[in-house]
């Protein structure tokens, strides 16, 4: 079952992952203009709790078990060519390592607020990359890669100026 929601989600990464931006993004804007408002917050924490939950699906619970465990400190910086080539890996793979981090970014900014810089967002999330990559060569559920580390982090850098630039915006 599993590896079905995996599979669907995968063909449908695109779609599924606009959803998921638009949504924290009006839900960060609304939980800042209406900061009083406990329904919108509780809203907001509670899509946050989701998120997690499917980032942790998505990259540790879903995968199939390899015989053994797979290290590539090999690093490469986002073909652009073959992402103009229409190569479906490289958007899953690479900039799909940006956009599944990036409400993260936001989550940290807005629930820690002024209390974080953004390279204290970018330890926080960095530290949750590579937990998950280690998670993922120990169990053989994935590549345990320094490329998605670096993306992931991008990811979350990215997240954290969305998410100020919402809070200032309101």
């Amino acid at each position: 079952m599993y590896q079905q929601i995996y599979t669907w989600m995968n063909s449908h990464f695109l779609i599924l992952s606009v959803v998921v931006l638009v949504l924290l993004f009006v839900l960060a804007a609304l939980s800042e203009r209406f900061r009083e408002n406990c329904g919108i917050k509780f809203i907001y924490h509670m899509s946050a709790a989701v998120y997690i939950l499917a980032l942790l699906f998505l990259t540790l619970g879903s995968r199939s078990r390899y015989d053994k465990p797979i290290l590539d400190l090999k690093l490469h910086l986002l073909q652009l060519e073959k992402f103009w080539e229409k190569d479906v890996w490289i958007l899953q793979g690479d900039v799909g390592n940006v956009i599944l981090f990036l409400p993260f970014g936001m989550i940290v900014q807005k629930l820690l607020g002024q209390r974080i810089h953004w390279y204290g967002c970018a330890i926080i999330g960095g530290g949750l990359s590579i937990c998950i990559e280690i998670l993922q060569y120990i169990f053989r559920c994935g590549y345990c890669d320094i490329n998605d580390f670096l993306y992931n982090v991008i990811g979350v850098l990215l997240g954290y100026f969305f998410g100020l630039k919402i809070q200032n915006h309101f």
